[in-house]
């Protein structure tokens, strides 16, 4: 599954938490997104939203409830620490990544997509494997 199917509907203020607008999308951001919706104003799909619908096929999880909400944040958290991200910022190196945060994921409480469902169990073992990995291919890079 490539394309990744979204619902915002159940989001609290969905208009504010998931949407960027404005009058001057130039001046904000000249690479972004920017669709106009007429009257000279613009808007964007607000990337913390973007990162945490794309972060659904790696953390395997479908929605955000009040429930899961500590096992998101273990995924992103379990994932960013083994080099895995889906936000980040331009600095003069390159892209920065940053780390989502709890309050981040508590605004997107009601986010619903089309990704998977792992079990806790199945997601650790695919960490695992994922660090596994990439710590083999550091030390192949020092040989």
């Amino acid at each position: 599954m490539n394309q990744i199917v979204w619902d915002l509907d159940g989001i609290k203020n969905k208009d504010k938490v998931c949407w960027e607008y404005t009058d001057e999308p130039l001046k904000i951001d000249p690479d972004a997104s920017w669709n106009e919706i007429g009257n000279g104003s613009y808007v964007r799909m607000n990337p913390k939203t973007h990162a945490l619908i794309e972060s659904t096929k790696d953390l395997h999880l479908s929605s955000l409830t009040q429930t899961n909400l500590n096992e998101w944040k273990y995924r992103l958290d379990s994932l960013f620490d083994a080099g895995v991200s889906f936000l980040f910022s331009d600095a003069t190196e390159g892209e920065v990544p940053i780390r989502l945060r709890f309050s981040d994921l508590s605004l997107h409480i009601g986010l619903k997509t089309s990704a998977s469902t792992w079990t806790k169990e199945r997601f650790d073992s695919s960490i695992r494997e994922l660090r596994m990995t990439r710590q083999l291919g550091s030390l192949d890079m020092e040989t």
